[in-house]
């Protein structure tokens, strides 16, 4: 999402667009049939820029420390090669409904899926924290360059 953040006056203008794509039912399918957009204006009092750019900064900071402590538990299997999803999901299904002395010796490949997993998980919360950073560093220098015009 693209901001746009301008002082009007004594107040900042902190504007942006957001929209999805539009959907009908058509039978018992959904068509898409275009998209809309909306265009949003936040207003705030010159007094309260101070509050918004400290909010910003602790995002920022707690942000990256989340991000650091993901790619710390990342660090011991971000080496592990990807299995096939189909594939995964048969063997946990085959784990889940073995004998419990089956489950007992397939406890290595039963740790190494669960590995596979968190792997997924922590690359998908890393490529979210790093994208998150990158627009709310973003959003903190425009707003600093903003409020010095």
């Amino acid at each position: 999402m693209e901001k746009n953040f301008k002082m009007v006056g004594d107040k900042l203008h902190v504007t942006f667009e957001t929209g999805d794509k539009v959907f009908i039912p058509v039978g018992e399918e959904q068509k898409e049939v275009g998209e809309y957009k909306q265009v949003n204006v936040q207003i705030i009092d010159k007094d309260k820029i101070q509050t918004l750019i400290d909010f910003t900064s602790k995002e920022i900071e707690v942000s990256e420390n989340n991000l650091k402590k993901l790619i710390q538990k990342l660090e011991p299997i971000k080496g592990l090669q990807e299995i096939d999803d189909e594939l995964l999901k048969a063997m946990k299904e085959s784990l889940k409904k073995g004998s419990k002395t089956f489950r007992d010796k397939m406890a290595k490949l039963n740790q190494r899926i669960n590995d596979l997993d968190l792997k997924k998980g922590l690359n998908a919360n890393i490529k979210y924290y790093n994208d998150r950073l990158a627009d709310m560093k973003l959003d903190l220098k425009q707003l600093n360059a903003a409020i010095k015009k």
